[in-house]
């Protein structure tokens, strides 16, 4: 399974092989952080996820300097909350030297962003859209590195959940110790072990009776 098992949204199953997630840090435009006084936080949304105005007002009040990546996001949504401290994008963003010096990753739920925010040692906030997405909340809860938002998604919601997670030490204790445990991991580990498991099941006897018959 292309995961961790912490991280498989079920749980972690035993006689599993977990081989690593797959995602991509260096594709995408080039951004930085500005500001060196205050805290970063790196939301990547979508436009229909549920309460997404109101996070927007939250992360705009936010006393941090917020980078929010929205493709599809409407002109006016822009122009409604882009701030000096809160740039909006709406194309992808490299995102390996960005989150070296990110406090707080808001995102859907996606393997791919997860896994990454907590190899870097990032906390997150979890919107999801989707059951697969809650489940990937719940998991992330279940290691102390993140809250999982509910059915509350009013902007005093939203707010109160972005506070807690910069101002709680225990989220970013939790996200760094899961990447001190899976430190040294890269994407194309996961690539070589896929290409050595498929090489190795088509060297098998029974791949090769069974081939055999097929043809």
């Amino acid at each position: 399974m292309a995961t961790f098992a912490e991280l498989d949204h079920y749980g972690a199953r035993e006689g599993e092989n977990y081989v690593g997630p797959l995602f991509t840090a260096t594709t995408g435009q080039p951004v930085t952080w500005c500001l060196t006084d205050q805290p970063h936080v790196f939301a990547y949304l979508r436009p229909d996820s549920p309460g997404f105005e109101n996070l927007l007002k939250a992360l705009s009040k936010l006393s941090a300097e917020v980078i929010v990546v929205a493709p599809g996001i409407k002109p006016a949504h822009i122009q409604a909350f882009a701030t000096p401290n809160l740039c909006i994008l709406t194309q992808p963003v490299q995102t390996e030297q960005l989150f070296k010096m990110t406090d707080c990753v808001v995102t859907t739920g996606g393997t791919g962003t997860v896994s990454q925010c907590l190899l870097a040692g990032v906390p997150l906030l979890l919107v999801p859209q989707n059951v697969e997405q809650f489940l990937m909340g719940l998991r992330v809860e279940a290691l102390g590195a993140g809250i999982a938002a509910r059915n509350n998604r009013q902007e005093q919601d939203f707010a109160g959940l972005l506070e807690a997670l910069l101002k709680k030490s225990c989220f970013r204790q939790s996200a760094q110790a899961f990447a001190q445990q899976y430190a040294g991991y890269a994407p194309g580990d996961t690539i070589d072990n896929v290409i050595q498991l498929i090489d190795n099941t088509l060297k098998t006897p029974a791949c090769s009776v069974n081939a055999t018959h097929a043809r």
